[in-house]
């Protein structure tokens, strides 16, 4: 299994744990995203580890199409959708199939080393202590 770390915004990290936003919305996504576990590091000023979930779809498309398929459950407004992809010919949408909730995790305290990526990055074994420290809620 592929780690891969997911910085996104604390209100849509809540969407996520409210069950609200069933997709994350990206410009561009891991080449091995159907091997991975994706944990979710909430940005500032949060910054703590919340959760993860897997994926087993991802929608891609214009914009347009992406929105029409997803938007119901996207978690966020069409305006901030838009924005997002504005002057972007597509747009990449990962299903989340199941969240794990977890009592939020320190990154500094549970990783060797520790860079909030600016989109997403693969965590490499060096980074990690272990992942048993990554518990549930």
């Amino acid at each position: 299994m592929i780690l891969v770390i997911l910085s996104i915004k604390p209100k849509y990290c809540q969407a996520i744990i409210d069950g609200k936003k069933k997709y994350e919305f990206r410009k561009r996504i891991p080449k091995h995203w159907k091997d991975a576990r994706f944990l979710i590091y909430a940005s500032s000023p949060v910054q703590r580890i919340i959760g993860e979930f897997t994926s087993s779809e991802v929608i891609d498309g214009s914009p347009e199409e992406v929105w029409k398929r997803c938007g119901k459950d996207a978690g966020i407004t069409q305006d901030e959708f838009y924005i997002y992809f504005k002057e972007k010919d597509s747009a990449l949408a990962l299903q989340i199939d199941e969240f794990i909730e977890y009592n939020p995790i320190n990154p500094w305290e549970a990783f060797n080393q520790f860079y909030p990526p600016q989109s997403y990055k693969y965590l490499t074994h060096n980074e990690l202590f272990s992942t048993s420290q990554l518990g549930t809620k």
